[in-house]
C-alpha cells in the first residue's frame, strides 16, 4: 500500500549506522589475502615441479606410475632454503635428462604446513626420496642430506630400483652397445647410464686401474664378433656423452647442449630495482601481525605438540605476546586475548590447535602483508625479519614500562625458536649462538639488559650472513643502526649503550606507530566495547548482529502494522512507535 513507505522512513537512520558499523569492520578480512603469486623460490623453468599440498598425491603417488621422486620441503623465508637453492637448481639441471627415472618436485612448507606434520618431519630444507613402490598411506620416504653430495645420495637410491646401476661381475656378459669402465664409485658411469635410459641400456664395470675419475668407453661388438673396440677415455662428462653420439646411439637419446653461460647468468642477475639500497623502516603493525600469524599458523601447527618441550614453549609464545602487546594494539589484542585465555596445560591434539586459532581469529593461510620487511624479491626479509622486529619490539615495551608489561623476553623467545623455527639450521645456529645467555644476563634479566642483548646478538648474525644468497642486496645486512640513524650508537662512542638503548626505544617501542595506544591504560585495556570473545563471538560482533535483529524487527512491526487489520487496530490506539499522526480535518 502507498502507506507503507512513510512507515519506513524511520529505519533510515539505524539502516545507515549499521552498514557503517559494518563497513568499519572490512579492512580486518583484507590482512587473510593470500601472498602474492610470484612468491614462490622455485620457478617450473627450474627444471623442478612446484606442488601444492592437494596435487601431492595425485603427481607423485600416481597408481600407475613408473618414476621415483625427489621431493624437497622448504620454506621461503628460511635463510638456508635460500642459499641451498641455487645449489638445488644447479643439480635439477644437471639431471634433468632423467625425468624419465626420477622427477623433482618441491613444496612451499610457508603455504602448506600440513605437508611437515604429514611426513613427521619438523625442520627444512628436508629431501626426500619417494620410491616408485610406495603409496600415499604408507609414508615412506628416504631422508638425503643437504650439506653433501646428492648427486651421489641420488644415485645411491636409484640403483637398487635401476639393474643397469649394478656394476658388472667378472665373466658377465655386457649385452649392451657400449662398456664403461671406471673405479669405485662409477659416478660418471652411472650418471651416463641414467642419461641414456630408455633409449640405450649400457652397463659399466670396476677397473681400478682408471684413476682421476676417467671413464673409459668401449663398444661391444655383437654376439661372435671379436673384442671390445675402445672409443676413448676421459673425466669430462661433456666428452664421453660425444664418445657416446651417434653413431652409437640414435640421436633422441642424445643429451641437449647446456644452455650458454651468458644466458643463464643473464637469467641470474638481480633486476635493476633490487640493485639500490632501500629505506629502513620501524616496524609496522603488519608487520608484527603477519609474523605472529606465521609463526603459530605455520611454525606452531607444523611441529609435534607433544614432542617434549614443544607444547611449553608455545604456550609461553603466546602468554609473552599477549602480556606485551594485546594492552597496547587493538588489532593484535582481539587474536591474541582469546587464544591466550584457551591455553590448555597439557599439549592438545594437531587439529583441536588450528581449530583454535580459527575460533580466535587466525587465518588458515599466513598473510604477507609486508610493509617495512617487505623485500626486493618475495622471498627475501618478509618472515625472519618480521621475527626479529617482534622480539625487538617485546624487548622494547617491557623496557618502556620498567617490566611492568610482562615477563623476560629473552628464555621465551629462545625456546620458541629452537622448538618451532621451520628453518632448523637457523633454530641450531641461534642454539649455538645464545648458549651462554643465561650466564651472561641471567635467568631473569632486567628490561634494559635484554633490550640491549638482543640487539648484540642481532648485528651478530647480521655481519655472518652478510653477502649470502638470503641477504636482501637492497638492504643488506649491516650493523644496525647505521651511523646515519644513530651516529652515537657506534661502537666505541661514549655512552654507546645508553644511546642504543633510546635509539631502540624510539624504533621499536609502543610510540614507534604500531600501537594503538602506546601507554596501555586501563581505559584502554577494558575498552567501551570489549573484544573479549564470548561463547565465540567477540562484543563487537554481537553489537552487530543485535542492530541486524533489531532492523529486522522494526521493519515487520511496521509491515505488520500496516497490512494486518489487527495491527492497523493496535497502531489506532497509538501503541505503535510508527504510528502516524492524524492528518488535519
Amino acid at each position: 500500500p502507498e502507506n507503507l513507505m512513510p512507515s519506513l522512513s524511520p529505519l533510515l537512520l539505524p539502516l545507515a549506522a549499521l552498514l557503517l558499523l559494518l563497513a568499519s569492520t572490512g579492512p580486518r578480512a583484507a590482512h587473510s589475502a593470500p601472498a602474492a603469486a610470484g612468491a614462490a623460490l622455485y620457478q617450473a623453468s627450474d627444471h623442478v615441479t612446484p606442488l601444492k599440498f592437494d596435487d601431492l598425491r595425485a603427481v607423485v603417488y600416481s597408481g600407475e606410475r613408473r618414476r621415483h621422486w625427489l621431493l624437497q620441503l622448504y620454506h621461503r623465508y628460511c635463510g638456508h632454503c635460500i642459499n641451498f637453492a641455487p645449489t638445488f637448481k644447479r643439480f635439477a639441471s644437471d639431471v634433468k635428462g632423467w625425468s624419465h627415472t626420477v622427477g623433482l618436485a618441491v613444496i612451499d612448507s610457508a603455504d602448506f604446513a600440513q605437508v611437515m606434520t604429514h611426513y613427521g618431519l619438523n625442520g627444512v630444507p628436508s629431501l626426500l626420496f619417494i620410491p616408485s613402490n610406495t603409496s600415499w598411506e604408507q609414508k615412506y620416504f628416504s631422508l638425503l642430506n643437504s650439506e653433501a653430495n646428492l648427486m651421489d645420495q641420488l644415485l645411491n637410491q636409484l640403483q637398487p630400483f635401476v639393474p643397469q646401476l649394478v656394476p658388472l661381475q667378472s665373466g658377465e656378459a655386457a649385452n649392451s652397445p657400449a662398456l664403461l669402465e671406471e673405479a669405485s664409485p662409477g659416478r660418471l658411469s652411472r650418471r651416463l647410464i641414467l642419461d641414456s635410459l630408455p633409449s640405450l641400456s649400457l652397463r659399466w664395470r670396476l677397473n681400478a686401474g682408471l684413476s682421476g675419475g676417467a671413464v673409459r668407453v668401449s663398444r661391444v661388438p655383437a654376439a661372435g664378433g671379436g673384442s671390445a673396440a675402445a672409443l676413448g677415455e676421459s673425466a669430462s662428462i661433456d666428452e664421453l656423452r660425444r664418445l657416446l653420439a651417434p653413431p652409437l646411439r640414435p640421436p633422441s637419446a642424445v643429451a641437449p647442449p647446456a644452455a650458454a653461460p651468458s644466458v643463464m647468468a643473464k637469467v641470474a642477475q638481480p633486476s635493476d630495482s633490487s640493485s639500490s639500497h632501500g629505506e629502513l623502516r620501524p616496524p609496522t603493525l603488519d608487520d608484527l601481525r603477519s609474523g605472529i600469524i606465521r609463526a603459530l599458523v605455520s611454525d606452531a601447527a607444523a611441529v609435534s605438540l607433544d614432542k617434549p618441550g614443544v607444547w611449553p614453549a608455545v604456550r609461553d609464545f603466546v602468554r609473552l605476546l599477549n602480556s606485551h602487546l594485546s594492552a597496547r594494539s587493538l588489532e593484535l589484542g582481539r587474536l591474541l586475548r582469546p587464544l591466550a585465555a584457551w591455553l590448555p596445560e597439557e599439549p592438545p591434539s594437531h587439529d583441536r590447535w588450528l581449530r583454535a586459532l580459527a575460533d580466535a581469529g587466525f587465518p588458515t593461510r599466513p598473510p604477507d602483508a609486508w610493509v617495512s620487511c617487505r623485500g626486493s624479491k618475495p622471498f627475501l626479509r618478509g618472515y625472519p625479519c618480521s621475527l626479529w622486529q617482534l622480539f625487538h619490539t617485546l624487548t622494547a615495551v617491557r623496557f618502556a614500562t620498567a617490566g611492568a608489561s610482562g615477563p623476560p623476553v629473552m628464555p621465551v623467545m629462545r625456546r620458541f625458536i629452537i622448538a618451532c623455527f621451520s628453518c632448523r639450521y637457523c633454530a641450531e645456529n641461534f642454539d649455538k649462538g645464545t648458549a651462554g645467555m643465561e650466564a651472561e644476563i641471567g635467568a631473569q634479566p632486567a628490561p634494559g639488559v635484554e633490550l640491549l642483548y638482543l640487539w648484540r646478538k642481532h648485528n651478530a648474525v647480521n655481519n655472518r650472513l652478510s653477502g649470502e644468497s638470503s641477504d636482501d642486496p637492497a638492504y643488506p645486512k649491516a650493523r644496525f643502526p647505521s651511523a646515519a640513524l644513530c651516529s652515537e650508537c657506534a661502537e666505541g662512542a661514549a655512552s654507546a649503550d645508553a644511546n642504543a638503548a633510546a635509539f631502540l626505544l624510539r624504533w621499536y617501542g609502543p610510540g614507534a606507530g604500531w600501537a594503538s595506544h602506546p601507554e596501555g591504560d586501563s581505559d584502554f585495556a577494558k575498552p567501551a566495547i570489549s573484544t573479549v570473545d564470548i561463547m565465540g563471538f567477540s562484543r563487537l560482533d554481537l553489537v552487530i548482529v543485535a542492530l541486524c535483529f533489531a532492523c529486522v524487527l522494526s521493519v515487520l512491526l511496521a509491515v505488520w502494522c500496516r497490512l494486518s487489520r489487527s495491527g492497523r487496530r493496535l497502531c489506532r490506539r497509538g501503541l505503535s512507535p510508527f504510528r502516524r499522526s492524524p492528518s488535519p480535518v
